[in-house]
């Protein structure tokens, strides 16, 4: 993908839009996709592109960010694609989402990329993981006889419109066009650290089970954006 795009997709020398032009498309935005790093980037993108006839995407740069404009279904919406990862590096998500709310009011804010998954028997990579609840897993937890004990009062939930909506997709079969991956909905931990130690991950996800969250994975930008 990456090669196949590049030429593409390089960040411009200089802004396709006028500041005119810019505020205008941002009126009309509703939908607000944030991605991560260059992979995630890049196939974000391609999936915009061809939803726009495999034409560029109009840009802005904005800071640290590059702002992409395509629409989907008719429906305009904004890409930001952050010059780094994680939740709350320099410009990572929060300050991505941050400096977007600064200029205008989208209706949703969707983070998209590469999450990790916690069931090797029943997930493949390929599979689609989408939070009904997000469980933060670097603040506010408690160590009591090597245990991590979790606060339910820092769970974050996605909106209930947005719920609702979710509750409406087939997740038993692909969309279609799609080959062979699956949907799973449920809580999520999320976090602005790498979490690599899998002893860790067992305690964490072992304190989400004690509160009566079933985990399907984790991620790292959506705790940066629920700040």
């Amino acid at each position: 993908i990456v090669l196949q795009y590049k030429d593409l997709l390089d960040t411009p020398d200089h802004n396709n839009l006028s500041k005119a032009v810019l505020k205008e498309k941002l009126k009309n935005c509703k939908v607000l996709i944030i991605s991560a790093n260059y992979i995630e980037g890049v196939t974000v993108t391609r999936r915009l592109m061809e939803e726009n006839h495999g034409e560029r995407l109009d840009g802005y740069a904005i800071g640290a960010h590059w702002y992409q404009f395509a629409t989907i279904d008719s429906v305009p919406v904004l890409h930001i694609w952050p010059s780094d990862t994680s939740s709350f590096t320099q410009y990572g998500s929060f300050s991505a989402v941050d400096s977007a709310l600064d200029m205008f009011q989208p209706k949703y804010v969707l983070s998209v990329g590469v999450a990790f998954g916690i069931d090797p028997q029943n997930q493949a990579i390929g599979d689609v993981l989408i939070a009904k609840e997000l469980i933060p897993y670097d603040s506010f937890n408690k160590v009591s006889d090597g245990e991590i004990k979790l606060r339910p009062i820092d769970v974050y939930r996605i909106d209930e419109t947005f719920l609702a909506q979710v509750h409406q997709i087939n997740r038993d079969r692909p969309p279609t066009g799609t080959d062979g991956f699956r949907w799973f909905f449920n809580a999520m931990l999320t976090g602005g650290t790498v979490l690599s130690d899998t002893n860790e991950k067992e305690k964490l996800l072992c304190a989400a089970h004690n509160n009566g969250y079933t985990i399907i994975g984790g991620e790292m930008e959506a705790s940066g954006i629920y700040y």
